[in-house]
């Protein structure tokens, strides 16, 4: 079995609930994550093969977070995502899915994405 290893990680600010994130459009706070792990990693753009995020509720502007964030982060329209809801759990969810999920040493992001 191929080892998972994880090269970096990234999150945006923690907030208070119904706090100053409350307006910020989801997808952009999950775009931003993106961005940060890719540069904390030294992979570009172009480097990632797929993007496996989690979202419990999906919005009508972003039916599929993972493809709606993938592209405001700026990769490749040919770079695929999907998004998986596992309510509180969705963020792991994503992360043990990608381990899974991977083949021939693909790069993968993955991760959660949520605000309220």
């Amino acid at each position: 079995m191929k080892k998972t290893i994880i090269t970096s990680y990234a999150r945006t600010a923690i907030g208070t609930y119904l706090g100053s994130l409350k307006e910020a459009p989801v997808e952009f706070l999950g775009a931003t994550a993106i961005q940060g792990a890719l540069e904390r990693s030294n992979l570009g753009n172009d480097q990632v093969n797929e993007v496996i995020m989690g979202h419990a509720i999906a919005s009508g502007e972003a039916p599929n977070i993972a493809r709606v964030c993938l592209l405001l982060a700026g990769l490749s329209e040919a770079t695929p995502g999907f998004s998986i809801s596992r309510m509180c759990g969705s963020g792991i969810q994503a992360i043990v899915s990608a381990m899974q999920y991977r083949r021939n040493s693909r790069n993968m992001y993955s991760g959660g994405a949520g605000n309220v």
